[in-house]
């Protein structure tokens, strides 16, 4: 961008310096009307975050991809020209080749009446710059502008800067700030003034992104443009205009988030200025109005009595990381909620969803969401998506259905209430957000229902501060929002919707009530009459009896179930065969030698027998009593019949194979202890494992553990998109896998970093062979991948008496060392 001022060069000259942005140029190369693409050859300055090349030599930056976007509407293919020399240099180059007409396009030009006689500009800009102040990322008592006192301000400014200079003289003659300047040579200059105290913040501009600080004061927005040779070849700016007009139609944002993608700085460090600690200090606890029913958001445990929820594990690292105290209020329904709200009962509410009209009606401000998800259709399982609607919906008191539904809606205070009525029948449908759908769908009393993931929109979930806002809680609560780990986030989530269910009669008994009624009173009756006839036959003869043993169970074997009875005196075991494949029911009875076999097989039947002998109940073992003679889970029900003299005399019961559900709830278990996405463990197994691992090391003996890094993982994201991103991640868990031993630990604690934990290492020299295989294997990756993909290594040999923490944070020195020296590449802690 520039300027205009005597002489053009010299304008030029000062501008670039003010405001830090280079332009991008275009070419055309092909007549206006003529058939199929034009080639435009663009001038390719260097400047990060603006026109840039990426780690693979890939071109990058806000103007480049901004004409990408161009692209798909023109047709336009791109030959990009570099030319020789330093910034200012390139830059006055790439204006003489656009005088000349060797070049027809050129980006990021502010518009001057100097510039304007020169060149067409584009009738539509494509980005602002503003001038900007910023201070160090990790300072907590930065500068905070106030137009009411008269505040001093030391400002380190680099190079001549002249036009910045005068937007900064007005911004703080308007703002009552007394600005000093410390004079730089550049941008490194500057933030040694800042890191020694010489200066409190440094003058930029926010195309121009540098690491390690962030922006407290923004002005003097400037639009910047594409302007066009005036040789230009006739049509080129009208394809460049329709083009601009259709991205702003089509998508308003585009261009604010390409500036949030290039030139924002991270926001993910929670940092407390001295004003918000003194305010946490001095604060009382935070009065929070909770809901008691509505999980997984918030909701009180049945057992426990005690709130749960993902609000509430969010207030509990809100208040570990600021020291802020919550005092937690029931509340059955939202209406009551809002009410404690608007009657000033309650400073702030928690879980509702992040709606500007709602907010504004209910009389709170809303902080930053901090989770969000897909609305889900829930319905009866049984029913037809298409038959639904147009029947009765549940929807709760403060929702809305977006149109005018044809239908009944009937309204329930919670979202709960509404699934509900739907498994009830009393509603054909309802809708919720995924979470809470999937909390329900875990149920027992719940499995009938059916969920359809609905695209339209998202429910963004935010805590309310009642109004007026108290703007210091306010700040402090959106602060730790934003910075709130992904993985912190993650783990909030699955604790709360992947609630373990454990097995309940009770709850299969609700679901299946008429089967549960016809097979108890038959089985109640069936066992009754058997064991009153039982009892009388044996008072008269025991011959008659086993008799009637056969007989019965013969009877059990038409019930389709495994029933048994086994005669203490005789050491005897009946045991009933249902009736399959064609086949008949049938009785096996065993003598006193039905425990002999094998040593494996002798000592599960011994067990069996054991619990016959010790006691009434239901127990679960893996044993073996069946007619395959193998191994099998079995849920085994005893109960003993007595004699006149209290002696135990049998005992009859019920054996259920449960090989299946003892493999799904191992299956669960280990579901739960692995990454979703690549299937190695997750940070919280990985971290118990490691431990583990430690934990088993024995004096001499000597394991490893290593972080891994995908270098310049981000750069996949923007490039190819998260689908390929995810792809990648996949590859090098498989690779990781494929590396190591099956006793080995594979996990990954979060993001683009996995964790390998060597429960056994021969020593330093294996360890280095090993990583030097790693980084060897995620290279070829690449190349078949089609792309460039390296990894970087952290390690360190572990000994017995280490500690994961200790571990852990030299491996990760290490991994940091690995990237400062260049990445693909691996370090050892000493």
């Amino acid at each position: 961008m520039w300027n205009a001022c005597n002489s053009w060069r010299g304008a030029l000259a000062r501008l670039v310096l003010a405001v830090l942005l280079l332009p991008v140029l275009l070419s055309a190369g092909s007549a206006a009307g003529g058939g199929g693409s034009r080639t435009i050859r663009v001038a390719y300055p260097i400047q990060a975050g603006l026109t840039d090349i990426d780690e693979n030599g890939n071109y990058s930056g806000y103007t480049y991809e901004y004409l990408e976007e161009i692209a798909q509407y023109t047709g336009w293919d791109y030959e990009f020209v570099q030319v020789p020399g330093s910034a200012d240099e390139s830059l006055l180059t790439l204006m003489e080749m656009l005088d000349n007409g060797d070049v027809d396009l050129m980006g990021g030009m502010l518009f001057t009446e100097e510039t304007g006689e020169r060149y067409d500009y584009t009738a539509h800009s494509y980005g602002t710059v503003q001038t900007v102040l910023q201070v160090a990322y990790d300072d907590p008592g930065s500068f905070v502008v106030d137009s009411q006192q008269e505040q001093s301000l030391r400002v380190a400014v680099g190079g001549k800067a002249t036009q910045r200079r005068k937007e900064l003289e007005e911004f703080c003659k308007v703002n009552l700030i007394d600005v000093t300047y410390v004079e730089c040579s550049g941008t490194e200059e500057q933030l040694l003034a800042l890191e020694d105290g010489r200066a409190d913040a440094i003058l930029n501009t926010s195309l121009n992104y540098i690491g390690g600080v962030r922006t407290i004061a923004e002005f003097s927005p400037k639009p910047f443009y594409f302007v066009a040779s005036k040789k230009a070849r006739a049509g080129l700016m009208q394809e460049l205009n329709e083009a601009m007009l259709n991205i702003q139609r089509i998508d308003p944002f585009f261009t604010a988030k390409l500036q949030e993608k290039y030139f924002s700085s991270p926001n993910d460090v929670l940092l407390l200025t001295e004003q918000e600690k003194q305010y946490i200090a001095s604060r009382e606890a935070v009065r929070v109005g909770v809901l008691t029913g509505q999980p997984p958001l918030q909701y009180t445990d049945a057992e426990s009595g005690e709130l749960r929820g993902m609000m509430i594990d969010l207030l509990g690292y809100i208040a570990e990381q600021t020291g802020l105290k919550f005092e937690m209020t029931a509340v059955k329904t939202p209406d009551e909620m809002y009410a404690l709200v608007q009657s000033g009962q309650v400073d702030m509410i928690g879980g509702t969803t992040y709606d500007y009209e709602l907010a504004g009606s209910k009389g709170i401000a809303m902080t930053r969401p901090f989770v969000s998800a897909q609305y889900v259709l829930v319905m009866h399982e049984r029913d037809d998506a298409d038959a639904v609607m147009g029947q009765a919906l549940a929807l709760t008191t403060n929702a809305t259905y977006g149109t005018d539904y044809p239908g009944e809606i009937v309204r329930y205070a919670t979202t709960g209430e509404c699934i509900k009525a739907v498994a009830e029948g009393k509603a054909a449908f309802t809708y919720a957000d995924g979470y809470a759908a999937q909390y329900y769908a875990s149920l027992p009393e719940y499995s009938m229902l059916r969920l359809i993931p609905q695209t339209s929109t998202l429910r963004e979930i935010c805590m309310g501060v009642a109004a007026p806002a108290d703007q210091m809680l306010l700040g402090i609560l959106n602060k730790s929002i934003l910075a709130l780990p992904d993985e912190q986030k993650q783990a909030m989530v699955y604790s709360n919707v992947s609630m373990k269910q454990d097995f309940s009669i009770w709850q299969f008994m609700q679901n299946h009530a008429l089967e549960t009624i016809l097979i108890v009173c038959l089985i109640s009756g069936v066992i009754i009459a058997l064991l009153a006839a039982n009892l009388r036959m044996r008072a008269r003869r025991n011959k008659q009896t086993a008799f009637e043993l056969k007989k019965r169970l013969q009877v059990y074997g038409l019930l389709n179930e495994y029933f048994f009875e086994f005669d203490f005196p005789k050491k005897k075991l009946l045991v009933s065969l249902p009736a399959q494949n064609g086949d008949k029911a049938r009785v096996l009875e065993y003598d006193e030698h039905w425990v002999a076999g094998d040593e494996e097989l002798q000592q599960a039947r011994l067990e069996f027998r054991k619990l016959i002998y010790e006691g009434d109940g239901v127990y679960e073992i893996y044993t073996c009593c069946s007619p395959d003679k193998k191994m099998h889970w079995l849920r085994l029900a005893i109960e003993k019949v007595y004699d006149d003299a209290g002696n135990p005399a049998y005992a009859v019961g019920k054996i259920a194979v449960i090989d299946d559900e003892v493999a799904e709830r191992e299956r669960l278990r280990r579901q739960a202890q692995r990454d979703s996405l690549t299937g190695v463990y997750n940070a919280s197994t990985s971290r118990a494992l490691v431990e583990q691992g430690l934990s088993a090391l024995k004096e001499g003996q000597t394991g490893a553990l290593l972080l891994i890094d995908v270098d310049r993982f981000k750069t996949v994201n923007d490039t190819y998109g998260h689908m390929e991103g995810d792809r990648v991640l996949v590859g090098v868990a498989e690779i990781l896998l494929k590396n190591f031993r099956e006793r080995d630990v594979v996990g990954r604690p979060g993001g683009d970093e996995f964790l390998v934990y060597m429960v056994q290492v021969s020593g330093r020299e294996a360890l280095e062979k090993r990583c030097v295989k790693l980084c060897e294997a995620a290279r070829a990756l690449g190349r078949e991948y089609g792309r460039q993909l390296t990894i970087t290594v952290g390690a360190i040999l572990t000994q017995q008496g280490q500690t994961y923490d200790e571990v852990y944070r030299k491996a990760d020195a290490a991994l940091y060392d690995a990237k400062s020296a260049g990445r693909d590449r691996y370090e050892i802690a000493k």
